[in-house]
């Protein structure tokens, strides 16, 4: 979930949680509520607190970029787990996106099942304009039901949304980031707090530059926990240099500079592997480190607080052995770390990741499409368009299943557009029924969202690989000749559509 419930450590905020749990008893008049505050700043800890008070509500957790159907799959995967078989008919139909959200707090999140919507780490869904943030117009509408359905669950049910900014969610003249949701903005600790969280930083409490920590951890959680990390070796730093730049660094870029001393502090390997690793965009375990001679570093950067560990679900642990735990370099410095690798070792770091990903999808008995867009992004990233359409084709059937036709459309184009007729000629060549059997998927795709014309163009391009793998007599070619008279039918093309039913009618013949 990446919600932590801190066991200890949890210091202060005691208006905010009494305040927080105000919202999601029902209490305030709004059932929404948004934590904000800069990074490091603690925003999921509190709401992990806020959610260990309410422990009868369920919790369904979508971090970072929101997607339709990463909505979709875990609103079904709760449903079908409590036994909601009217919501999850309701997820399973063809009704649109909207009245599938809206019937659910009009029903399950009101009668049922009491729930917590958490949006963790929304600012990668808002674009900034001036002094502003807009929510990005392809979020809107996936976050828009849910705010504008809420109260109608009662306070039964809450949305919750964490974010480092303040912004702007206007539909009909109303901003409902506003009208929907009650604003917790987290201040740095100070005095008593501060006082209190000081206190827990051990390292930082026995050295003789405790002011300099403090000064420059500014009332941060993250800040003072790194600073802490550095006390508890401060020999190694060159303390004066430190404070030097931590003079002329504000905000998040002391982040990024503390986290970057501190992999460079533990040596030139760690500090390889740390940005090395920011190449995994989801939660991966000890083997996809392995690769680039990493494993062994894990625990280092944990110990490091550069480093997320998560247990991993029991039923993965018992289907793949590949160990307790899940791993993510913190979010607060990945594309900081990414950033400062080179073209070449960049490449180099997606060509591994993607035969990690790929390996685990291969030898899987659970379907994980977060993996398999991965698969897809790294594949693309190293101009392996082949080795990206097993992927993409999975995903388009994946969210066909989901009734999400427009994203399986939306990730298989991505692939197919890159099909160049050197690719063609390649698969062609190697017979490689995957690419034709993407194109083929694509252009299914296509004509069920009404592009006739396009859909042709790739039934074409399938048709000229897939005579090559199967030859000219086969079900596969068969249905493939049925599908394009048909869609030539729709076009108006009743002699291609004739031809077609000759050609399906002679492969299996």
């Amino acid at each position: 979930s990446k919600v932590r419930v801190l066991e200890s450590g949890f210091v202060g905020r005691r208006r905010y949680v009494q305040q927080g749990v105000g919202v999601l008893r029902g209490k305030a008049g709004k059932y929404g509520l948004l934590v904000r505050g800069p990074a490091g700043i603690g925003k999921s800890c509190l709401v992990g607190k806020l959610v260990e008070r309410v422990k009868d509500k369920e919790l369904v957790v979508f971090h970072g970029v929101v997607s339709e159907a990463d909505v979709t799959v875990k609103l079904r995967a709760m449903l079908k787990r409590l036994g909601n078989d009217e919501g999850f008919a309701m997820l399973k139909s063809d009704k649109p996106y909207g009245q599938k959200i809206e019937f659910l707090f009009r029903e399950a999140f009101k009668n049922n099942i009491s729930t917590i919507i958490y949006f963790d780490d929304f600012e990668q869904n808002l674009i900034r304009s001036g002094n502003e943030y807009n929510v990005k117009p392809e979020t809107i509408e996936v976050i828009r039901p849910f705010l504008e359905a809420v109260d109608w669950a009662e306070g039964s049910s809450n949305v919750v949304i964490s974010s480092r900014y303040p912004f702007i969610l206007e539909v009909d003249g109303e901003d409902l980031s506003r009208t929907k949701l009650v604003d917790i903005t987290l201040r740095s600790f100070d005095g008593a707090d501060l006082d209190k969280k000081a206190s827990n930083l051990k390292f930082v409490a026995k050295s003789s530059h405790v002011e300099m920590y403090l000064r420059y951890g500014g009332g941060n959680p993250r800040l003072l926990e790194w600073l802490d990390v550095i006390a508890r070796d401060e020999a190694r730093y060159d303390l004066k240099a430190l404070e030097a730049e931590l003079q002329r660094r504000h905000g998040e870029f002391i982040h990024e500079f503390l986290a970057d001393v501190i992999a460079e502090t533990a040596g030139e390997e760690f500090h390889g592997f740390i940005r090395r690793a920011a190449v995994y965009g989801e939660p991966v375990d000890a083997t996809a480190f392995a690769g680039f001679g990493g494993a062994h570093f894990l625990d280092t950067g944990v110990d490091l607080t550069l480093v997320e560990r998560e247990v991993r679900a029991a039923l993965a642990i018992k289907d793949f052995g590949r160990g307790e735990f899940v791993y993510w370099v913190t979010p607060v410095i990945r594309d900081a770390m990414w950033g400062n690798l080179t073209l070449g070792e960049q490449l180099e770091m997606h060509e591994l990741a993607y035969k990690w990903y790929s390996e685990w999808v291969k030898t899987s008995s659970e379907p994980n499409y977060k993996y398999l867009e991965e698969a897809v992004r790294h594949a693309l990233a190293v101009g392996d368009i082949r080795g990206a359409c097993p992927y993409a084709r999975d995903l388009g059937w994946y969210f066909d299943e989901l009734v999400l036709y427009r994203q399986g459309w939306a990730i298989m184009e991505k692939v197919a557009v890159r099909v160049t007729d050197e690719v063609i000629g390649e698969a062609k060549a190697a017979k490689d029924v995957e690419v034709g059997s993407l194109l083929h998927a694509y252009a299914q795709s296509l004509w069920k969202l009404g592009d006739a014309r396009q859909a042709i163009a790739f039934y074409e391009k399938s048709l000229a690989i897939l005579q090559e793998v199967y030859g000219t007599r086969h079900p596969y070619i068969k249905r493939l000749c049925n599908n394009m008279a048909i869609v030539y039918d729709e076009t108006g093309d009743p002699q291609k559509a004739a031809d077609y039913r000759v050609k399906a009618k002679a492969a299996w013949s």
